[in-house]
């Protein structure tokens, strides 16, 4: 059996716009002391569980939690480069993440792709050639 070509353009986007989703509900409902990341393996917990939600937020919270444990099904090099492309307040250019990572930009644009290929798969997100989908 052949494996279907993805669309890349159309997953990118489907992800990035999870990414935006999710950090805007993190904004409303998670505090700096509760986001936690292992600077070893750039695993993150969120640690929200001592404190009263709403309805609203617990859905909010589900959502987040959802992106979190499958961006921590991921490698460590594509945890790296999704951390600092989509998940944290700084918005840095991929020249400035790229240099942070030790890699030139080559390197870092081919590993960025299959980090967001991965990523997608993770999410079970990813978009073939051919599908119709709301991102056109």
């Amino acid at each position: 059996m052949l494996v279907r070509p993805i669309d890349i353009r159309k997953t990118k986007k489907l992800v990035e716009k999870g990414f935006k989703i999710y950090n805007r509900y993190l904004l409303s409902i998670a505090d700096d002391d509760q986001f936690l990341l292992d600077e070893k393996s750039f695993e993150i917990k969120l640690d929200i569980s001592d404190r009263n939600i709403s309805d609203k937020e617990k859905e909010k919270l589900q959502y987040v939690q959802y992106i979190i444990s499958r961006y921590n099904r991921l490698c460590v090099l594509d945890r790296k480069i999704i951390y600092y492309s989509y998940m944290i307040k700084e918005k840095n250019n991929d020249g400035f993440t790229a240099n942070n990572l030790g890699f030139d930009s080559n390197y870092f644009y081919r590993k960025k792709k299959e980090a967001i290929i991965n990523m997608a798969y993770a999410l079970n997100a990813e978009i073939y050639e051919g599908e119709i989908s709301e991102i056109d």
